[in-house]
């Protein structure tokens, strides 16, 4: 397994990954026309003829089956897109389950500025210096400014 990069994509990444999967949707789309035409419409001429209950039944059969199409067009476009322009993977700092998940003990005065807790990550609480939530404070600055 290749390990993911360390850097955001560059704006050459994201072109070719956009072309890739312009490209790649194109074709997925052909298919699926193709699949509607041959397989699908025979299908709902047939669906339409029959009565009640199996005709609902049908129907969602059918209804499904367009919506599987979509997803395999969306995982396809997001396979193609991670081939062309990697994002890095973000490293998980706190729990990943249970009910304190996402609990960050870092103190990073660069997540303060995002409007967020760099410790519990709420920003309801949070007015840029303390953290009402958990009573994280925000260490003093070594030139005395806050």
């Amino acid at each position: 397994m290749s390990e993911s990069p360390a850097t955001e994509p560059t704006l050459g990444q994201k072109a070719l990954a956009t072309l890739a999967c312009a490209a790649v949707l194109a074709v997925y789309i052909g298919l699926c026309v193709l699949f509607g035409v041959y397989v699908l419409e025979p299908f709902n001429a047939w669906m339409e003829r029959r009565e009640g209950i199996v005709y609902v039944v049908c129907v969602m059969v059918f209804g499904f089956a367009i919506l599987t199409m979509f997803g395999i067009g969306a995982a396809i476009a997001e396979t193609t897109w991670g081939t062309f322009a990697p994002t890095p993977k973000r490293s998980a700092t706190g729990q990943t389950h249970g009910r304190h998940a996402g609990w960050h003990t870092g103190k990073d005065a660069e997540d303060a500025d995002a409007g967020r807790c760099p410790k519990c990550e709420f920003g309801y609480k949070w007015d840029g210096a303390r953290c009402g939530h958990c009573g994280y404070e925000l260490p003093a600055q070594a030139d005395g400014t806050e």
